[in-house]
């Protein structure tokens, strides 16, 4: 039962990252609008987010292997969380691509991590439960533009966030 419980968590965990990468796409206009910023710079924002990503990731693995799966997955988890906070607190585009950046490297780190805790926790069908939870990937890309219009409608753009 807890192993089932660790997946739903790992699931759920790399759901939010996914829709996270998408969902302020739709918010952009808005994000131009509110700090009176041209569309290159505001398209920093999401440039920034991306290379935290991809930069975390190598980071992550070599962190899993020092400080453990465990550790390094709720390490991602707060600086996404914080970051993400953060984002949504912003008071200006500059500070937006610094926490953006912050939010990336959690984002990042939660796949390496991810993927070396369901194949702790399966380790006899670890090929399907690695592909299984890699499968929630592009269901929250495909989810996020449309979560993020909605509440980019609804509450705002720091909504997303």
């Amino acid at each position: 039962m807890r192993r089932y419980l660790v997946f739903a968590v790992v699931c759920l965990s790399l759901l939010f990252v996914s829709i996270s990468g998408t969902v302020v796409t739709v918010a952009f206009p808005a994000v131009v609008t509110a700090f009176h910023t041209s569309l290159v710079e505001a398209g920093r924002v999401l440039g920034v987010n991306q290379l935290a990503a991809t930069s975390g990731m190598p980071l992550a693995g070599k962190a899993c292997d020092v400080w453990g799966r465990k550790f390094t997955f709720i390490l991602c988890i707060c600086l996404f969380t914080v970051g993400s906070l953060l984002c949504a607190l912003a008071p200006n585009i500059e500070m937006l691509m610094v926490f953006r950046f912050i939010q990336g490297l959690g984002a990042g780190g939660f796949l390496p991590a991810a993927t070396s805790i369901v194949a702790e926790e399966f380790p006899q069908s670890r090929q399907q439960s690695i592909g299984f939870s890699s499968s929630i990937f592009p269901i929250g890309q495909i989810l996020g533009p449309t979560v993020g219009a909605w509440l980019t409608t609804a509450f705002g753009w720091q909504a997303n966030f």
